[in-house]
């Protein structure tokens, strides 16, 4: 999840974006407006009906090629290829769990608080990216996990 400062009409918004595993993302303005936002032709466009704000065209940059995953000795560990599928929440960042809010069997909607993850000091929160049911949580509070690491599964 990534969270943006947004001046539009001499106002500031938070905005946080949340890509989705099935591709687009979901963005969240003022933690009050929540909107789907497929990515087509290396752009998105979110309507201008949302919370009243300008039209907005969002560019969203090419993937770096992603480099092979390796831990430096003592660093954790390296970074799984993820086959974690729609409901599979995967670690943005590396960093060490420092909370874990749901449980095995626990029925969550997007944008729910699943864990809290720490990295370079700052306490970042991982959300669910469908709604359904818990069915795997397969780190512990205290890991340290690579980015891309399988977290959480959600069957919808």
């Amino acid at each position: 999840m990534a969270t943006y400062k947004v001046k539009a009409n001499g106002e500031e918004h938070s905005v946080k974006v949340v890509d989705n595993p099935g591709g687009g993302a979901t963005v969240t303005v003022d933690d009050e407006h929540t909107f789907q936002v497929e990515f087509t032709g290396g752009g998105a466009e979110v309507p201008a009906a949302m919370a009243g704000l300008p039209e907005v065209h969002a560019a969203r940059a090419p993937a770096a090629p992603a480099a092979p995953a390796r831990a430096p000795s003592g660093a954790g560990p390296a970074a799984a290829p993820s086959n974690a599928g729609p409901g599979g929440v995967t670690a943005p960042i590396p960093g060490k769990i420092i909370s874990i809010e749901v449980a095995v069997g626990d029925r969550v909607e997007v944008n729910q608080l699943l864990l809290k993850l720490e990295a370079m000091k700052m306490e970042n929160n991982v959300v669910a990216p469908i709604s359904g049911a818990v069915t795997r949580i397969d780190i512990g509070e205290g890991s340290e996990v690579a980015a891309g690491q399988l977290l959480v599964t959600i069957e919808p």
